[in-house]
C-alpha cells in the first residue's frame, strides 16, 4: 500500500466540492484545467488504465463508461482528454506511479497523438444536436456544415462524416449521453429522439471500421437505454459498474479477449471442443438473418453465451430451461415476459445447433437440428440474390393448378413485375407464342384497387394477339404480392432448400413434404376468382370492363371450374349462333371463326368468351345438326340437315369431321342449299352421303363451250345404291367447281372428281389467282403445258 496523504484543499476548514464537472461556463470544468493539476489529483485506477490502454496507438477502440452518478466517470473522461491533449503531461504522471504502485509497465504507456479532441457534458444542453457540436469544434466543421444542409437530409450522412474525419481524425468525449438522450423530445414534425439514435449509429460504425479516423468515449448510468444499444452492436470496451452479478451470460462468446473460452475448452469433454465455434456460427447466423436484429434480439449474444455455457454440464440436465435463460439476462430490472419469448423464438428460428430437449428445455449441441437449420437458412436473403424463392413459389403453384400435359389449360404465373416484364422470368414455355389452341389460365400475383383497369392494360402493353382469350386467375383485392407475403417465401425458400439437400442429405426429404404441405394450405383458397374479358377499349384500358366470377374449387380442378362457369353463366349462346350465321352468308372459314372469337369484338361491343377451339367446333356441328348451317369439308363433302334427317343423324355424318389446324380454313360454314346443292356443288367420294337423293334424277342438258345449257346437281345420283354419290352415267359433260384451297388440296380435289387423268377432257377451266407477284407468275407459266392462253390481270401501280 502506497504512503498516502491528504490533498491541500481537504486540509482547510471548508472542504470545496468533490463532484467532477467534464466542462462547464466558468470554465472551471476538469478538462479546462491544468493538466498537471489534474494528474496531481488523479489515481491510475483500473478503469482508468483500461482507458488509457484503449486510446493507444494500434489498439484504438471505442470506450463507454458505466456507472451510476458519483462513481467516477467524469473524472476518468477528463482524464483521457489530457492524455491525448497533453501526452507530456501524461508522461509525466505515469512515471511518478509505476515506482509508487511497483507496476513498471505503467511508464510504457503510450497515447495515441494528433487528434481534434471534442469534449462536452451534454446535460449542459448547449448543443440541440450531436452534429452541431462536430461542426462546431471540428477544424473545417463549417465547410461540412454547409455540404450537410446543402444536402436537405435530416441526419448528416456517414460519407460525409467520413470526409470529416479523414481530414481531420478526430476524439469524441460525450459526457452524461444518457442523461441527453432520455430528455430528447420525440413529435412528428421534429423527431429529435430518432435523428439522435440514428446518428449515434453512424458515429459507432465510424468508429468500429475506422478507428483511426474516429475515437468515441461515452458516458452512460446503464445498459438499458436505446442508444447504449447502438454503441453496443460495435463492441466497445466498457469501463465501470456493469454488472453487479454474475451469470452464465457474462461469459460472451462474442468478445475475442475473453479468456473464459479457452478455459473452457481446455476443460471439455472432446463432445464439446468446437461447440463454442459453433454456437458463435449461430449468433452470427441470428444476426444477420433477424431484421433489425439490434432492436429485435437485443440480448442475442448473451441468451446464446449463457446457453452455451449452461450445454457443458455432460449429465442428463445439460442445456437450460426458458427461465433460467430469462434470468441470466435479468439485470437491475426484469424483462418483460412478452418481449423474452419474442426474442428466444426469432433466435431459435435463426439457430441451427439449439435443441429442444423437452418442452421449453433448450440445449446446444455439436449436431445440427435440421429443421432449425433449413429454417435459419430460409431466413437469410443472401441465399437467394437471383431470386430463386420467388421462382419455386410460381413453380409450385403452377404445379398445384396444371393437371399434366395433356390438360386443354395453359396455366401461367406471372412473376413478382408482372405488370412491366411480365415474361422475362417466366418459362420459355409458357410465354403467348406457345399457347396454341390452350386456354390460358393466367395468375395475377397481387389484387389491385381497379382491377378492370390494370388488367385491361396488361392485355393491352403485353399481349399482341389472342385477347379474348385469357382468363385470369386474382388473388382478393387490393391484396400485396405473394412474393412480398412474408409467411409464403418462408415456406417455399424452406422446400426450395430441403429439394437442394434433400438428395445428399436424406433427412430433408420429409421436410421438403411438410413446407411443400404448409405451402398448400397457405394457398388453399387464396386464388378464389377469376375474370373475363367483357368489353374492350384499346386506346383507354380503363373503360375496359371485365366479367369476375367465383369458381369455388380447389388445386387442378379450378382451370376446369374457371370453363364449367365461363360457359354456363358468361357465354353467349345466342351472339355466337348470329356470329356464325352471318359467316355462312360470307362463306367464311371456320379457322377465320377461330381466329375472330379470339380476339376482343370492336365498337364496345360485348366479347363472347373464348371456349376453346374444341368447343367452338362442336357448337358449329350442333348449329350444323340442327339445320341452322352447312359445312362444306374442303370441297370434299357437303353437310346439311335435309327434311326427313333427324337431329342425331346429321350430327353423327358431321362428327369428328371438321377436323382440325389447316382442314379448319379449308372447311366453310355455308348457307342451306335446297336439295343438299351449295353453289355449283362439290362432289363427295363414296361412303355415306351428306344428302339423301331424289328416286328419280333430273335429265342433263347439254353444256357446251359457250355455257350454255343448266349444269346437273353433282350431288344427285344417276345409279347406284341410296347414300352414296356417283357421276351420272352418261353426262355430256359436268360443271365443277371447288371453292378457295391450297394447291395440294386442289390436288386432291381434282383426283377426287376423277379428273387427273390424260384420258379425260377439261374445257373452259378457270384457275383464279387472287395475288401473286410478277415472278411467281412468270414461273407458273412456264409449267403449262403447250397450247394457248388467255391472260388478264390488275397490276398495281406504285405511289
Amino acid at each position: 500500500m502506497p504512503a498516502l496523504k491528504l490533498r491541500p484543499d481537504f486540509q482547510s476548514t471548508a472542504l470545496s466540492g468533490t463532484v467532477i464537472e467534464l466542462k462547464n461556463s466558468s470554465r472551471s470544468g476538469a478538462v479546462q484545467r491544468d493538466p498537471a493539476g489534474f494528474f496531481g489529483i488523479t489515481y491510475p485506477s483500473v478503469d482508468l488504465l483500461k482507458c488509457l490502454e484503449s486510446i493507444a496507438p494500434g489498439q484504438e477502440r471505442s470506450v463507454v463508461l458505466m456507472g451510476g452518478r458519483g462513481q467516477g466517470k467524469s473524472h476518468m473522461m477528463a482524464a483521457v482528454y489530457h492524455a491525448l491533449t497533453s501526452p507530456s503531461s501524461t508522461k509525466a504522471w505515469l512515471d511518478a506511479w509505476a515506482p509508487r504502485l511497483q507496476m513498471p509497465h505503467l511508464a510504457g504507456i503510450k497515447v495515441r497523438p494528433g487528434l481534434r479532441v471534442i469534449a462536452e457534458t451534454l446535460s449542459n444542453q448547449a448543443y440541440p444536436t450531436l452534429w452541431d457540436l462536430l461542426f462546431q469544434e471540428h477544424a473545417n466543421g463549417q465547410f461540412f456544415r454547409g455540404k450537410f444542409e446543402a444536402s436537405s437530409v435530416p441526419v448528416p450522412s456517414k460519407a460525409l462524416l467520413i470526409d470529416m474525419f479523414t481530414e481531420q481524425a478526430t476524439g469524441l468525449l460525450l459526457d452524461e449521453f444518457q442523461t441527453w438522450f432520455d430528455g430528447l423530445s420525440e413529435t412528428r414534425p421534429k423527431p429529435l429522439r430518432t435523428r439522435a439514435f440514428n446518428f449515434i449509429q453512424t458515429l459507432s460504425e465510424i468508429a468500429a471500421e475506422y478507428p483511426d479516423k474516429l475515437l468515441l468515449i461515452v458516458s452512460v448510468r446503464d445498459g438499458q437505454t436505446d442508444a447504449y444499444q447502438q454503441l453496443h452492436r460495435i463492441n466497445p470496451r466498457v469501463v465501470g459498474a456493469l454488472h453487479p452479478v454474475l451469470t452464465a451470460a457474462d461469459f460472451r462468446i462474442d468478445l475475442p479477449g475473453s479468456a473464459v473460452g479457452s478455459l473452457l475448452d481446455a476443460v471439455a469433454s472432446p463432445l464439446h471442443r468446437t461447440l463454442r465455434e459453433k454456437a458463435q456460427k449461430n449468433l452470427e447466423s441470428v444476426l444477420e438473418t433477424v431484421p433489425n436484429a439490434a432492436a429485435q434480439v437485443p440480448h442475442a449474444a448473451e441468451i446464446i453465451s449463457a446457453l452455451w455455457l449452461r450445454s457443458f454440464n455432460t449429465e442428463r440436465h445439460a442445456g437450460a430451461s426458458l427461465s433460467d435463460l430469462q434470468l441470466d439476462i435479468t439485470r437491475d430490472k426484469p424483462l418483460d415476459d412478452n418481449l423474452f419469448g419474442v426474442e428466444i423464438k426469432a433466435i431459435r428460428e435463426s439457430s441451427f445447433n439449439i435443441h429442444e430437449q423437452v418442452a421449453n428445455w433448450l440445449v446446444f449441441k455439436n449436431d445440427e437440428n435440421p429443421d432449425a437449420r433449413l429454417m435459419a437458412n430460409a431466413r437469410n436473403d443472401r441465399l437467394f440474390p437471383a431470386g430463386e424463392d420467388h421462382a419455386y413459389l410460381a413453380r409450385f403453384i403452377h404445379a398445384m393448378l396444371a393437371a399434366d400435359e395433356a390438360s386443354p389449360y395453359r396455366v401461367v404465373v406471372l412473376r413478382r413485375f408482372w405488370q412491366k416484364d411480365p415474361w422475362v422470368s417466366v418459362p420459355p414455355e409458357d410465354h403467348p407464342d406457345k399457347w396454341c389452341e390452350r386456354i390460358p389460365v393466367v395468375v395475377v400475383p397481387e389484387g389491385a384497387t381497379d382491377e378492370a383497369a390494370t388488367l385491361g392494360r396488361w392485355l393491352r402493353d403485353n399481349l399482341t394477339s389472342s385477347r379474348n382469350t385469357v382468363r385470369f386467375l386474382l388473388p382478393p383485392k387490393d391484396s400485396p404480392s405473394i412474393y412480398q407475403n412474408p409467411e409464403l417465401i418462408l415456406a417455399a425458400r424452406a422446400a426450395k432448400l430441403a429439394m437442394d439437400w434433400q438428395a445428399s442429405e436424406p433427412e430433408y426429404r420429409k421436410l421438403r413434404v411438410k413446407y411443400d404441405k404448409l405451402l398448400e394450405e397457405q394457398l388453399k383458397g387464396y386464388f378464389h376468382r377469376f375474370a373475363v374479358l367483357d368489353r374492350w377499349h384499346h386506346a383507354d384500358p380503363s373503360k375496359c370492363v371485365f366479367q369476375f366470377a367465383g369458381h369455388g374449387k380447389q388445386g387442378a380442378q379450378i382451370p376446369r371450374a374457371m370453363q364449367e362457369a365461363t360457359r354456363d353463366t358468361l357465354f353467349l349462346p345466342d351472339e355466337f349462333e348470329a356470329l356464325v350465321l352471318d359467316f355462312a352468308q360470307r362463306s367464311e372459314s371456320v379457322g377465320k371463326l377461330l381466329d375472330e372469337l379470339k380476339e376482343p369484338r370492336s365498337g364496345g361491343n360485348e366479347c363472347i368468351a373464348w371456349l376453346g377451339e374444341r368447343d367452338v367446333v362442336d357448337r358449329v356441328e350442333i348449329l350444323c345438326a340442327k339445320g341452322k348451317i352447312a359445312i362444306n369439308l374442303r370441297g370434299i363433302q357437303l353437310v346439311q340437315a335435309l327434311p326427313g334427317d333427324s337431329e342425331m343423324a346429321v350430327a353423327q355424318r358431321i362428327k369428328g369431321k371438321i377436323g382440325s389446324g389447316n382442314h379448319l380454313y379449308s372447311t366453310t360454314i355455308q348457307k342451306l342449299s335446297p336439295g343438299g346443292h351449295v353453289g355449283g356443288g362439290v362432289v363427295p367420294t363414296g361412303g355415306t352421303s351428306s344428302v339423301t337423293p331424289p328416286v328419280t334424277p333430273p335429265a342433263p342438258a347439254p353444256v357446251g363451250p359457250s355455257g350454255g345449257g343448266t349444269a346437273p346437281n353433282p350431288f344427285t345420283t344417276g345409279t347406284g345404291t341410296a347414300g352414296t354419290t356417283t357421276f351420272n352415267e352418261t353426262p355430256k359433260s359436268t360443271h365443277l367447281t371447288s371453292p378457295r384451297n391450297s394447291a395440294l388440296n386442289l390436288t386432291g380435289t381434282l383426283e377426287t372428281w376423277g379428273a387427273n387423268k390424260a384420258a379425260v377432257t377439261l374445257r373452259n377451266i378457270t384457275l383464279r389467282l387472287d395475288d401473286m407477284n410478277g415472278a411467281q407468275l412468270a414461273e407458273t407459266l412456264k409449267k403449262l403445258p403447250p397450247g394457248s392462253y388467255s391472260l388478264d390481270l390488275d397490276k398495281e401501280i406504285p405511289e
